[in-house]
């Protein structure tokens, strides 16, 4: 399982990235963070077990369960889950760019050791540069790389480091007032059994 981003430390992860869904299928045995798409909407798995003979009723509000045999679904947006932040910028050029909003991210590691890992920000919108800090905020940067992020060792339990991520938008006409989506974010990392 590669590195991910989660917007909550603890499990089950909300991961940002869409989901890879698998097909869903009547008493077949599901999984754990198992994704499964029906409609306008995806559904995780948060209790394992085997569905029932026919599909359920799938729940339309996000965050409602539905039980399917034995197993637990949970309702998510179809759509990509991404982070966001807030800027208010005047247009006036002073101070030429604004900070958005400081979040929280969760660089996630389950089952190997992770080493020489990075972070980097894809498809940013002009006028919009993507930061992200490894050390509370202290410093931020375009990308982190194995001086910023340390080898996380998951294979007995999960590791979780917090990221924070911002937005410096530029103040001159060019970005509205608003509220802005993560953009594409890329994980790598060499990834291990031991």
């Amino acid at each position: 399982m590669p590195l991910k981003l989660s917007k909550n430390n603890s499990a089950p992860y909300e991961y940002l990235t869409v989901p890879t869904t698998k097909t869903y299928a009547a008493e077949t045995a599901f999984v754990i963070g198992d994704v499964v798409n029906a409609g306008s909407y995806n559904y995780r798995c948060i209790g394992a077990g085997t569905t029932a003979a026919s599909a359920p009723s799938w729940p339309t509000t996000t965050d409602a369960t539905v039980t399917d045999g034995t197993v637990t679904w949970r309702c998510e947006s179809a759509t990509a889950n991404p982070a966001s932040v807030s800027a208010t910028v005047d247009n006036t050029g002073s101070p030429a760019t604004v900070d958005s909003d400081v979040i929280d991210l969760y660089l996630v590691a389950r089952t190997y050791n992770y080493t020489s890992i990075a972070i980097s920000i894809l498809n940013e919108q002009s006028g919009m540069d993507w930061q992200l800090s490894a050390d509370a905020g202290d410093t931020y940067e375009d990308s982190l790389d194995s001086t910023d992020l340390p080898a996380m060792d998951a294979t007995s339990t999960d590791q979780v480091k917090a990221i924070k991520a911002k937005v410096v938008v530029a103040n001159n006409g060019t970005i509205a007032t608003g509220i802005y989506d993560v953009p594409d974010i890329q994980v790598s990392s060499t990834e291990s059994p031991s």
